[in-house]
């Protein structure tokens, strides 16, 4: 007489009920992504700093006021 471990059934159909969840799922995650509206960016800021003022590179001209930083707190990062 062979017997089963209920544990073993109990996984398969774990398995089973989350690929059904997951399959449904990923597509309307996909379909939400492309169906809003996106803005166009109004400002970039690449970490160009001029003393306190962090420089918006998009050409808008929206620069940021920096405050509790110092030339110390920005690295070279170029390579």
């Amino acid at each position: 007489m062979t017997t089963r471990s209920p544990r073993r059934g109990t996984r398969a159909i774990g398995a089973g009920l989350a690929c059904v969840l997951a399959i449904p799922l990923g597509g309307l995650g996909a379909s939400i992504a492309y169906a809003a509206d996106v803005p166009a960016p109004t400002a970039h800021y690449d970490m160009s700093h001029s003393e306190d003022v962090l420089l918006d590179v998009s050409g808008h001209g929206r620069d940021a006021a920096l405050t509790g930083t110092t030339e110390a707190s920005f690295v070279d990062a170029a390579m």
